[in-house]
């Protein structure tokens, strides 16, 4: 056994117990598990392998492979809105590396740490991560990385509605991944795409881009992505006004999410199926999705798409006539896209503001509203 452990040294950590054994620890194989789990949707598995890697790394004493464990375990608790958490591991890990110079090391954790702060809205930090992966990720000529940091640079303009630059991302991204026949950067670059032709209203080419990723997500086999892929569909769907074909992509798409346990994903997805809901005329199962992701979204910081929930909400309260409620859900909606640039978004909250302030006899302030909302959509 030990003449074996030693030949696949790589895999293996050697750990010396107090009475002067050596156990082995075979870290690595836990770690494409983990790897493999996290493909096919077994979220809880991972996390427990990591865990159990994370505990042998401290026995085994190397700060190397104690930061590398925290990472990994890092990034399978941003996966489960486990943000807190995940921020401490990622920050002891990124420590070490920039302690000692480890490039790569720093790129892989500094990327962990811009998801952190982009699923907490924070997306000026979260740029300045992704902009120093990126450089070292050229830098040390990796592929795979490039195409990974020019996705979340994308995302980051397609949030602030800056389409030219996304659109610039993620065609770069999927040329890359084109090279190196890598399917799921390719399907996540098509999927991207398909949603900048989206906001931009031109719902068949969309349409094409989503199928293009569904396929590719399919072959990969990988859960998250082709929930993606179902809930962009979906929305295209809903858009021409098939709401049960809608219904039933969002609800395949948050059964995924939930045995995932992704809850940042299905928090989008309570909110589309909040808005079917209101379109199909049963508004309080609508209302109750929105409660829900509101709760969700609140307790985990994402505050994109809470403000998203506010917003329905705000339209709900207004349709029924309490106008109290429907102000305080909307001005807290416009006050977060306006402190973190969803300015796509901030259309939409402003004009339900209008609606709101003309409801409210507050004729002034309804223009005003209305003159904004149509100044940011030019």
């Amino acid at each position: 056994m030990h003449r074996s452990a030693i030949k696949r040294k790589d895999w293996w950590m050697a750990i010396v117990r107090g009475d002067g054994d050596i156990v082995y620890h075979p870290w690595r194989v836990l770690l494409q598990q983990a790897k493999v789990c996290r493909l096919i949707g077994d979220w809880s598995r991972a996390e427990k392998l990591l865990q159990d890697n994370i505990e042998k790394a401290y026995l085994y004493g190397d700060p190397k492979i104690i930061a590398s464990a925290q990472s990994q375990l890092a990034n399978i608790l941003i996966n489960k809105g486990q943000h807190r958490e995940a921020y401490e591991l990622v920050n002891r890990a990124l420590v070490y590396y920039r302690e000692r110079g480890d490039k790569e090391g720093i790129a892989s954790t500094v990327n962990l740490l811009g998801n952190i702060y982009y699923h907490r809205s924070e997306f000026d930090r979260a740029m300045e991560c992704y902009q120093e992966y990126l450089r070292l990720s050229e830098e040390l000529q990796v592929g795979g990385d490039v195409g990974l940091a020019l996705t979340h640079i994308g995302l980051l303009h397609y949030e602030r509605a800056e389409y030219e630059q996304a659109m610039a991302c993620f065609r770069r991204q999927f040329q890359v991944a084109e090279r190196r026949q890598d399917l799921k950067q390719m399907l996540m670059a098509l999927g991207n795409m398909g949603n900048v032709y989206l906001d931009l209203g031109q719902d068949d080419r969309a349409l094409y881009h989503y199928q293009e990723s569904y396929k590719y997500a399919q072959i990969v086999g990988d859960k998250q992505a082709i929930a993606f892929s179902l809930g962009n569909i979906a929305i295209i769907h809903e858009r021409r006004g098939d709401y049960m074909s809608a219904r039933d992509g969002f609800i395949r798409q948050l059964r995924i999410y939930e045995e995932l346990g992704d809850q940042v994903h299905g928090c989008e997805s309570m909110v589309n199926l909040g808005m079917v809901y209101a379109n199909l005329g049963d508004q309080e199962r609508s209302d109750d999705y929105f409660r829900k992701q509101v709760e969700i979204s609140r307790s985990y910081g994402d505050r994109s798409v809470l403000s998203f929930g506010l917003y329905n909400l705000s339209r709900s309260a207004l349709l029924r006539g309490d106008l109290s409620s429907s102000q305080q859900y909307i001005e807290e909606a416009v006050a977060i896209a306006r402190e973190i640039k969803l300015n796509y978004y901030l259309c939409g909250y402003l004009n339900q503001m209008a609606r709101l302030r003309l409801a409210q006899g507050r004729i002034s302030e309804a223009a005003s509203s209305a003159r904004e909302a149509l100044d940011r959509a030019g």
